[in-house]
């Protein structure tokens, strides 16, 4: 260990003795100290991430918690405290996915599972509201005899926006970039098909290991699921290849816990036109039990 590693040392642990102390400004200057020192420590940016979750600095926290985690993808506490942040920043979707990456990587962490049971009552709590909202804006929509937007002004909106659309990246080599691209095409179920099937289904143990989320799992059914309804037979077996190669992966059984009842019914729908399909019945037979 190099003299600006061993300082920095040092001064993460002088940052430590201020936190445990709820000095939580304090500790933040030494763990930046020691991120200047050496800036390639997962802790350091950890910890900072921690303290500015405290200091109710969310997006800060959130900035520091993405340093930590592209140092190291499975660092658990990082992704624990980036989920913090995205929760105070309204963002529970993504939230649900960091906790659910943490809990595949401690599955025996009661901690976790306790905040990821309680985000899945926000998140399904916030879903039903949406939807009661929608339903009465639809009936007041349809009640009143003043419309606030012209059908053209909407239909010109809509146009922009179709129009502004992201490339298609690379096929990614690792979950870090995976993640990244997957992110940036969510809103996109198009472009993002096209992406998943531009990667190869062998290489999909490399790339995941056992770092798939069940939101990831869901785009990978919704692409078997396109594919199974084209006609011809090399697009059936793609969709055959990658479910053999999901239901392959380390913790499968563990991540099939956190399918929501709409995935579910997703998979049922796959392994339906799976069995009315001939050439596929001896590979729905062999998958199915895997994934039901």
């Amino acid at each position: 260990m190099n003299t600006n590693s061993q300082k920095a040392v040092v001064l993460k642990d002088l940052g430590n003795s201020l936190f445990s102390k709820g000095q939580y400004a304090d500790a933040l200057a030494k763990y930046k100290e020691a991120i200047a020192l050496d800036p390639l420590q997962v802790v350091f940016h950890s910890n900072a991430s921690q303290c500015l979750i405290n200091l109710k600095r969310h997006q800060e926290a959130l900035e520091a918690a993405n340093k930590a985690l592209s140092l190291d993808p499975n660092h658990v506490k990082s992704l624990v405290r980036r989920s913090s942040a995205l929760r105070a920043l309204s963002r529970n979707q993504d939230a649900l996915t960091d906790l659910q990456h943490a809990s595949m990587m401690e599955s025996n962490n009661k901690n976790i599972v306790s905040e990821l049971t309680t985000l899945m009552e926000v998140i399904k709590l916030e879903t039903d509201v949406q939807h009661q909202t929608t339903a009465t804006s639809v009936q007041s929509s349809a009640e009143s005899k003043t419309p606030k937007y012209s059908y053209s002004a909407l239909k010109e909106a809509s146009t922009s926006l179709q129009n502004i659309l992201p490339d298609v990246p690379q096929p990614a080599t690792t979950f870090g970039e995976f993640e990244v691209h997957w992110r940036s095409l969510l809103a996109h179920p198009d472009l993002l098909h096209s992406y998943l099937c531009s990667i190869s289904p062998s290489k999909l143990s490399s790339i995941f290991k056992d770092l798939m989320t069940a939101d990831m799992l869901y785009s990978w059914l919704l692409t078997v699921s396109r594919l199974l309804d084209l006609s011809d037979a090399s697009s059936h077996s793609h969709g055959v290849q990658i479910l053999e190669n999901v239901c392959s992966l380390p913790r499968f059984s563990l991540l099939r816990i956190f399918l929501s009842p709409t995935q579910v019914e997703l998979i049922k729908h796959i392994f339906s036109a799976m069995s009315a399909m001939p050439s596929l019945a001896e590979d729905c037979s062999r998958l199915k039990g895997k994934f039901m």
